[in-house]
């Protein structure tokens, strides 16, 4: 638990130094990654981390398709405060997280969560949440048919030019 979340700070960090759309692309799914990871085990359900990187990946797949468009042959470079970047973002990291009190923290959080497993086992097709559940499948059907209709082919935006 420790590492993944060392690795989500220093992800964070790397995403603000990096200006390529194909790099930021890739940060952005390795610490949807890590946070799902993160909460699946938090939560001793993955059911939510697996549809928080169901939709991040489908989202992703979108923009990449958008930016190699747009951008097929920029040159990818690494600025040079990166590497600094990244040594001392691993320091700080470990520093903070090797705290006592943060630990202690952290362990409680968990222990709560594993005393009453029962409470992290919600009813998602509830009847008060049942016309909820139905706005947001009539919203992610309707923003597939939208996306299905923009990328038709020389029709939509990837079209050749």
């Amino acid at each position: 638990m420790t590492l993944l979340t060392i690795s989500v700070c220093f992800l964070s960090l790397s995403f603000l130094l990096l200006s390529h759309p194909l790099s930021l692309g890739m940060i952005l799914l390795l610490q949807t990654i890590m946070i799902a990871m993160i909460t699946g085990h938090m939560y001793l359900n993955f059911w939510f981390s697996y549809l928080l990187f169901l939709i991040m990946v489908g989202g992703m797949l979108v923009m990449f398709i958008y930016m190699t468009s747009i951008a097929a042959n920029e040159k990818f470079e690494t600025p040079q405060k990166f590497y600094m970047t990244i040594l001392l973002t691993l320091m700080m990291c470990t520093i903070m997280l090797s705290k006592e009190n943060l630990m202690i923290l952290l362990n409680s959080n968990l222990s709560l969560i594993e005393s009453a497993p029962h409470l992290t086992m919600n009813k998602f097709f509830s009847s008060t949440k049942n016309i909820l559940m139905m706005a947001l499948m009539s919203y992610m059907f309707l923003s597939l048919m939208v996306v299905v209709n923009m990328s038709e082919k020389n029709k939509g935006p990837l079209r050749q030019l």
